[in-house]
C-alpha cells in the first residue's frame, strides 16, 4: 500500500512538471511570436513559427500570426494553409476568413474566394459581400490567323464569355464563339471556294465541394457549316481538381461526337506555384485522345512569370496531333479542317486597372494540309480583355 502511494505521488509530480513545462513553452512561444508580429519581422516570424510547430508548440494565435506574415510576404497558398489551421478551432474567425478570401482573390480563384464570403459578417465586410447571384467576370477575345498555304484563307475567331455566381460554392461560365475561314480546292486550272463557318456555345460548372476539392462539369456545342453540309457536335466533360499548398492537380474526361466522329479524351494536369502566388508557375498537361481516326497522346508545358509591376508573361508548347483536341476544361476544341502538329504560344497580360486585364497572344502552329501531303506554318494574333465585377 505504501509503495502505491509513493508511485502515485511520483506520477503526480511528473505530470505537474510536464504541465508546467508545456505552459512555459506556450508562454515563451506566444511572447516570441507576438514580439515578431508587432515588430513586423515577417520572415523571422515565419522561420520561428515553423520551428515552434516542428517542436510541438502549436496554437491558433501562432498560426494566425504566421498566416498574416505569409500574406504580407505574398505567399498566398501558405497563408491559406495557416488560416485553415485557425479555422479548425474557430470556423467563424472573421480575420482568418477575410485573409483567406483575399488570398484566393490574389490567386485568381474566384470560386474559393466566394466560399469564404458566406462566413463573413455582412455588416463588417460590406465591400466584399456580393450575395449569391452575381456576375463574376466578362471576357472578350478576337483572333486573326494567317496560314502559309495558298489554299487556305485567313481565319477569324471571336469569343464572348461571361462568368456568374449561382451560389457561394457554384460558378457558371458561359461563352459563345464564331469562327470563319475559306478553304480552296483545286481542280485543274480552277479553284473552288468552300466556306468553313462555325458557331459554338460553352457552359461550364465549378462546384467547391470542400476547402480543397472542386467538381468540374462542362458542355460544348458546335454548329459547323462546311461546303454544303451542316454538322452538329456535342462534347461533355466531368472532372475533379484538388488544390494543395504549392500545387494543383486535376483529372477529367471528355466524351462526345465531333463532325460524325466519336471522341473520348482523358486529361491529367499538374500546376506548381513555387512562390505561393502567380509571380511564377509551371503546368504540365497530358491528354490521351481516343477517336475513330486517331489514338495519340498530347503534351502541353506552360510557364508563367511576372516581369513587371503590372505585366505577366506566359509561354507554352503543345506537342502532338491536335485532331479534335479539347483544351481548357472543354472551353476550346481544335477541330479545324487541317490538323495542328505543333503549337507554340506567347501571351502577355497587362493589368490595366484593378478590374481590367488586357491580353495579347501570339501563336505559331505547324499544320498539315488534309488534302495534300504538305505541311505549312500558321501565325495567329489574339487580343482580349477580361473585366472583373
Amino acid at each position: 500500500m505504501d509503495c502505491r502511494k509513493y508511485i502515485l505521488t511520483l506520477l503526480l509530480c511528473v505530470a505537474a512538471l510536464l504541465a508546467s513545462a508545456q505552459t512555459g513553452g506556450y508562454q515563451s512561444a506566444d511572447s516570441a511570436s507576438l514580439s515578431l508580429y508587432v515588430a513586423g519581422d515577417w520572415k523571422q516570424l515565419v522561420t520561428t513559427g515553423q520551428q515552434m510547430v516542428a517542436d510541438g508548440t502549436d496554437f491558433p494565435a501562432l498560426r494566425q500570426r504566421m498566416g498574416f506574415a505569409y500574406f504580407i510576404l505574398g505567399n498566398y497558398t501558405a497563408a491559406i494553409n495557416e488560416y485553415e489551421q485557425v479555422l479548425k478551432h474557430d470556423s467563424y474567425n472573421q480575420t482568418a476568413r477575410y485573409y483567406t478570401y483575399l488570398s484566393y482573390k490574389y490567386l485568381n480563384n474566384d470560386l474559393f474566394a466566394a466560399r469564404q464570403e458566406s462566413y463573413l459578417d455582412s455588416a463588417a465586410y460590406q465591400h466584399v459581400k456580393h450575395g449569391r447571384f452575381s456576375l463574376v467576370s466578362a471576357a472578350l477575345e478576337s483572333s486573326f490567323k494567317m496560314p502559309g498555304n495558298d489554299n487556305r484563307g485567313n481565319a477569324f475567331y471571336t469569343r464572348l464569355g461571361l462568368s456568374s455566381r449561382i451560389t457561394n460554392r457554384l460558378q457558371l461560365d458561359q461563352s459563345v464563339f464564331y469562327f470563319n475561314q475559306a478553304i480552296y480546292r483545286g481542280f485543274g486550272n480552277f479553284r473552288v471556294k468552300h466556306p468553313d463557318r462555325q458557331a459554338e456555345y460553352f457552359a461550364g460548372l465549378n462546384y467547391a465541394a470542400t476547402n480543397r476539392l472542386t467538381l468540374i462539369g462542362a458542355y460544348h456545342y458546335l454548329n459547323t457549316h462546311y461546303q454544303t453540309t451542316t454538322y452538329h457536335s456535342n462534347v461533355f466533360l466531368a472532372g475533379l481538381s484538388y488544390s494543395g499548398i504549392y500545387y494543383n492537380i486535376q483529372g477529367d474526361i471528355n466524351i462526345g461526337r465531333i463532325i460524325n466522329e466519336d471522341i473520348t479524351q482523358y486529361n491529367t494536369k499538374l500546376t506548381l506555384y513555387p512562390l505561393g502566388n502567380l509571380n511564377l508557375y509551371f503546368s504540365e498537361r497530358v491528354a490521351y485522345l481516343n477517336g475513330q481516326n486517331s489514338n495519340n497522346f498530347v503534351f502541353k508545358q506552360t510557364a508563367g512569370y511576372k516581369v513587371a509591376k503590372k505585366v505577366w508573361l506566359e509561354t507554352s508548347a503543345t506537342f502532338g496531333e491536335l485532331n479534335n483536341y479539347i483544351e481548357a476544361d472543354g472551353l476550346y476544341i481544335y477541330n479545324a479542317v487541317d490538323n495542328t502538329k505543333l503549337k507554340l504560344t506567347q501571351t502577355v497580360y497587362y493589368q490595366l486597372i484593378n478590374n481590367a486585364m488586357l491580353q495579347l497572344n501570339y501563336t505559331y502552329e505547324k499544320k498539315k494540309d488534309v488534302f495534300r501531303a504538305v505541311n505549312y506554318n500558321q501565325h495567329s494574333i489574339t487580343a482580349g480583355i477580361l473585366w472583373k465585377f
